[in-house]
């Protein structure tokens, strides 16, 4: 790809196409005071305004050692409720923010909304997430997309984890398997589920099509959201069952 012409490319989409903060509207096409041009650009390349940036909450430590939710109180490889209340059957989980009002807007509109730029976002969140904490990404074999059933990807037309799996992937280079685990029930949206209920709800909805692809290497599923880590607990274990070495999970928000 040549950057001139992508360059060029960028700046013939903004005079049609006047680029707007994805969160809450207003025009990115002239930079604030005190505002570098550099940093400007950055801000148009992800569609969100400055304001709207600082608003979303980054995951920091305390981490809990098993799903990396925030600890108010540190306490040396202590756990959150959560994880000491279940056996998750992934090996660990990152997650890059919390999941509070601003994120949920954003993470809403991507999913439902056909907002689909919003990935670029998602992927700079991550980005610094893994490089200021030194998680070791590359570690992982291959990535793998958290799968949608088929009805609700035909309703939504796309599946979001994809989406985001396809950004980590080119960013690391770490391939990318799609549709090998597969989701086979057609399950209730986990947001309507309670807390007990997400567990049963996602009992045996996944299945692993191509075992032998699975075997014996490092797999990261990718996500957009870890609540109480039901789903991804549930893929994980379709994949220990197929011999996976390890299982990661990384996602781009989980609740506090």
């Amino acid at each position: 790809d040549c950057p001139v012409l992508k360059d060029l490319a960028e700046e013939l989409t903004h005079l049609v196409f006047p680029p707007i903060c994805l969160s809450c509207h207003i025009s990115l096409r002239i930079p604030p005071l005190h505002t570098s041009e550099i940093d400007w650009k950055i801000f148009q390349s992800i569609g969100l305004c400055p304001q709207c940036f600082k608003r979303i909450s980054v995951n920091k430590p305390s981490f809990c050692i098993k799903c990396s939710r925030h600890l108010e109180k540190y306490l040396y490889q202590s756990k959150c409720r959560t994880c000491t209340q279940h056996h998750h059957h992934f090996d660990f989980a990152w997650s890059a923010c919390l999941y509070t009002k601003s994120i949920a807007h954003l993470i809403y509109q991507f999913k439902y909304g056909q907002t689909t730029a919003l990935r670029r976002l998602f992927i700079l969140l991550i980005k610094n997430f893994i490089k200021k904490h030194n998680f070791d990404i590359n570690q992982f074999n291959f990535i793998l997309p958290m799968p949608l059933h088929p009805v609700k990807k035909r309703e939504r037309g796309y599946n979001q984890s994809q989406l985001i799996g396809l950004e980590i992937s080119r960013e690391y280079h770490i391939p990318m398997i799609s549709n090998n685990l597969i989701k086979t029930r057609h399950t209730r949206s986990q947001a309507q589920c309670r807390a007990k209920e997400r567990w049963t709800n996602v009992e045996q909805a996944f299945r692993i099509k191509r075992p032998n692809e699975i075997k014996n290497h490092s797999i990261l599923i990718i996500d957009d959201l870890l609540t109480t880590g039901a789903t991804a607990s549930q893929a994980a274990l379709s994949l220990k069952k197929s011999k996976a070495n390890q299982v990661g999970v990384l996602t781009l928000a989980i609740t506090p």
